[in-house]
């Protein structure tokens, strides 16, 4: 008898360990799921909300020494009242134009000396204002970024804003040293034209054009091409705002992931002359956007030269990118590249034919004549996923 309790007891014993097995493997397959998980959400948008202020909290600072208040109005209309404590900072001292290229950014010394003599250090909060819906103050936030100073801040409905809310004006021209601020570029924070070459058809790269719809349309110029760079999404930069207070931030982050601009891609914008663009760069920083670059030249530079494609017309874009791309060549296309790819280049197909033989899952996508382009209808062949071959389609 005590020999079989022994048995039951070992027998419990066993259980127990068992179970005990079990939930370890239990306890470690959800540590490495979370862990999965939460690799898979690294490129989800972390949020910047310090980076756009409102009238009273502006109030509220406006003494604290580390804070500068810079005025981007023009002179007159600053001398004629302005945020008390606020300097005036005057705006083609951050933009020139280089061989007829408009707006591009001075040489960093000089835009540095130019920041230092209105009070800016490397450790100084800079908030900007303007009466122009924040894009002189959103031009001097992207070249603060650039330049390595990375606390810019932006007056949510500026100079208007500040006057609605009943506060004090003052007329006194604010004095004191100037600043130590020293530049430390940061090169992922812009794109110059062979950048923005380069990456025409990259996956992990999103370009979003911020200038009107009839602009991106080629339907209004203002150099000489008119149209849009390829695959870039059309995101009108009026479209942040709300009688000049910049929208929710969940709703303009459901509108830029609408059209595909996800937080996994570097994101690049442009317009004519990187100031309506660098309010999106601003809009995309404050969302949580983290890899932003603004192309100094925008459209001054690519709409004004020959060499460089171009796209006209409208399209409308989806979440999944699925959007018609106008004069897209099909010369781009490459044997290897995923449907992703393919679409970002010539758009939603017209058809899709799914398959799946024995060896392998097989895609046939069909784009009837005439293309954009003058094209005639072409026929894309996919195995698992990737472009293998290119037929004429009858």
């Amino acid at each position: 008898m005590m020999r079989i309790r022994g048995v039951r007891f070992q027998s419990r014993i066993s259980g127990v360990l068992l179970l005990l097995l079990i939930v370890a493997v239990a306890v470690r397959f959800w540590d490495v799921t979370a862990g999965k998980v939460a690799g898979a959400g690294s490129s989800a948008l972390e949020p910047r909300p310090e980076l756009l202020v409102d009238t009273q909290w502006l109030r509220d600072h406006g003494a604290d020494p580390h804070l500068r208040i810079i005025d981007l109005r023009p002179g007159d209309q600053y001398r004629a009242g302005h945020v008390p404590g606020a300097v005036h900072l005057p705006i083609d001292t951050l933009r020139i134009e280089i061989d007829g290229v408009k707006g591009v950014l001075p040489p960093i010394r000089e835009v540095a000396e130019s920041l230092r003599r209105v009070g800016i250090g490397s450790e100084t909060t800079v908030v900007g204002y303007d009466a122009v819906n924040g894009l002189f103050a959103a031009r001097l936030f992207w070249v603060l970024d650039y330049l390595g100073q990375s606390r810019g801040r932006l007056l949510d409905g500026g100079w208007e804003a500040w006057l609605r809310a009943g506060y004090a004006v003052s007329k006194d021209i604010p004095t004191g040293p100037p600043g130590d601020f020293e530049p430390n570029p940061q090169p992922e924070r812009i794109a110059d034209l062979e950048w923005m070459r380069s990456h025409l058809n990259s996956a992990d790269v999103a370009m979003v054009d911020a200038r009107s719809p009839e602009e991106y349309a080629g339907t209004k110029v203002y150099a000489l091409r008119g149209g849009h760079i390829p695959n870039a999404f059309s995101m009108d930069w009026r479209n942040h705002l709300h009688d000049g207070i910049f929208r929710d931030r969940e709703g303009l982050a459901a509108t830029y992931l609408d059209l595909g601009v996800t937080p996994d891609k570097t994101v690049a914008v442009y317009c004519q002359s990187l100031m309506r663009a660098s309010h999106s760069y601003f809009t995309l920083r404050w969302l949580g956007y983290p890899h932003v670059r603004g192309y100094d030249g925008s459209w001054s530079e690519w709409g004004n030269r020959i060499d460089t494609p171009i796209e006209t017309g409208n399209s409308s874009t989806s979440k999944s990118g699925t959007s018609p791309r106008h004069g897209a060549p099909a010369e781009k296309l490459n044997l290897g590249l995923s449907q992703a790819q393919a679409r970002r280049i010539l758009g939603q197909p017209a058809r899709i034919e799914a398959q799946n033989p024995c060896w392998g899952e097989l895609a046939v996508w069909h784009y009837p004549a005439p293309r954009a382009g003058g094209a005639g209808a072409l026929k894309l062949i996919f195995l698992d996923g990737k472009l293998t071959e290119i037929q004429p389609s009858p």
